[in-house]
């Protein structure tokens, strides 16, 4: 049961219980035209309190309404916030630009699969030379 159900059968408790009061306490020398006048008094109050109860319900409704989409919006705004991030790619690495810039004729013969032999003769260095290079070439890389 929601909260204005509770409420209304309240109100209406309270309404029968000042009905029966008066209807008790009603003195026998009293004219049929006071008792119609307290009856009709009786009957507008129920009325008025029927009309702000209605009222009321619209209004809860209307709320309800707003927060249950306002919990929505906060949901997905958790989801999005706590979502796993996308994996991120590993960035292949190259020489640093140092070795890439001086040494490139080095680096480009060894990836077409020259030895070190090969790429000393051809670029007239010594052999230790053209191994320390792409030695340190590969701790960069590490």
């Amino acid at each position: 049961m929601s909260i204005l159900n509770y409420i209304f059968i309240g109100l209406l408790a309270v309404n029968l219980i000042v009905l029966l009061i008066v209807v008790l306490k009603k003195k026998p020398q009293q004219d049929t035209g006071t008792q119609m006048i307290l009856d009709q008094k009786i009957l507008e109050n129920q009325r008025d309190m029927m009309n702000e109860m209605n009222e009321l319900k619209i209004e809860l409704s209307k709320q309800q309404k707003i927060l249950l989409k306002k919990m929505e919006e906060l949901r997905v705004e958790k989801q999005v916030t706590y979502a796993a991030p996308k994996p991120v790619e590993p960035v292949k690495k190259e020489p640093s630009l140092f070795l890439n810039d001086r040494y490139k004729d080095i680096f480009a013969l060894h990836q077409q699969g020259m030895t070190i032999d090969e790429i000393a003769k051809k670029l007239e260095k010594g052999v230790g030379e053209v191994s320390l290079i792409l030695q340190l070439a590969n701790q960069d890389d590490a």
